[in-house]
């Protein structure tokens, strides 16, 4: 009598642990299947983001421009015994002197 009883709770116990297994493969398969399905919409999703980021940018025009600069170069002269010119620095140079600043 008390092996009968050993032996049906080894069943039940044995049933119990197929059971906790099939769970267990039913739970991982879920698992993979998440992170399968996470996996493929977060790539649609970044393909989607860059496609239409391409797109945006395309709609831009691109204009480049040249502009020619031009420099305009005034000379005086200076004429007459006594004339002078005085630049931006506040030098002042008589009729054709120069001016040296490193003296």
């Amino acid at each position: 009598m008390l092996e009968e009883h050993l032996q049906k709770q080894n069943e039940k116990l044995n049933e119990l642990l197929l059971d906790v297994v099939k769970t267990q493969k039913k739970s991982y398969k879920n698992l993979v299947t998440v992170f399968i399905v996470t996996v493929i919409s977060l790539t649609l999703v970044i393909c989607t983001m860059i496609f239409s980021f391409a797109w945006y940018e395309s709609q831009m025009e691109v204009v480049t421009t040249t502009e020619a600069v031009t420099k305009e170069i005034t000379t005086q002269e200076v004429s007459g015994e006594n004339s002078s010119i005085t630049n931006i620095d506040g030098n002042q140079y008589n009729d054709n002197a120069i001016h040296n600043e490193g003296i």
